[in-house]
């Protein structure tokens, strides 16, 4: 039987490359054997959770698009977000009593630019270099790069009486917060007490392709590294 207090822990990451498995390490990226192209990817925080610690696994989503690209698939990208999270063993609803609100707003998508690391204080010195690298390595047309700030929250509602809580790990706050990123929202019927929010940033490059070609595998990992945060 579960405790009352129910704990979910904050890990943090130092910005770290990760990517599609492959060989052939550039700058803390590899290469994809089965397309060519190189990936990595840059993970601010992780959020370590359960669906079974939640009496309330309704997930709402909130996806944005300010990066202004327009090119980018708003809908697919969440009609994806929300079958991984329904395999995890939430509930996607646009209903008003969800007990989870997830919060997604992409910031950036475009090709790279070796400034980003500036803007994005998150991608860390050893991102920033990796970026120049593919700049340097592959002409501009053929890189792409999706930032986002994902945000976690639970809900709790007010005049509930359920005693589950929780708890984060103390760590620092992000530096490039958004509103989003706030300790606690209040709403009409209830408010967001406990909330976690991270920069998520996937990258690829090659040599001789369409950016069309790069920025569906690109989003597809981006995908996956959301579903795998929670």
């Amino acid at each position: 039987m579960k405790s009352i207090n129910q704990r979910v822990g904050i890990a943090l990451l130092l910005p770290t490359l990760a990517a599609c498995l492959g060989d052939n390490a550039r700058m803390g990226m590899v290469r994809n054997p089965d397309t060519g192209l190189m990936y990595g990817s840059v993970v601010e925080r992780n959020i370590v959770t359960d669906a079974d610690l939640y009496a309330n696994r309704k997930i709402k989503l909130r996806i944005r698009n300010t990066s202004g690209d327009t090119a980018f698939d708003l809908h697919g990208f969440q009609d994806d977000l929300e079958a991984a999270y329904s395999s995890l063993g939430y509930q996607v609803t646009d209903a008003r009593d969800f007990g989870i609100r997830i919060d997604v707003n992409v910031k950036y998508s475009g090709q790279i630019q070796t400034d980003l690391s500036r803007e994005f204080t998150f991608l860390g010195a050893v991102s920033g270099a990796a970026l120049g690298h593919i700049v340097g390595s592959f002409v501009k047309d053929d890189t792409y790069i999706i930032i986002a700030r994902f945000t976690f929250s639970q809900v709790k509602w007010k005049g509930s009486k359920s005693g589950r809580s929780i708890t984060f790990s103390r760590s620092p706050r992000p530096q490039d917060k958004d509103e989003e990123d706030e300790d606690k929202e209040t709403g009409r019927r209830g408010e967001f007490k406990h909330s976690i929010s991270t920069g998520v940033s996937v990258f690829a490059g090659g040599r001789n392709v369409r950016q069309s070609r790069i920025t569906g595998e690109v989003r597809d990992q981006l995908v996956r590294i959301m579903r795998d945060i929670i």
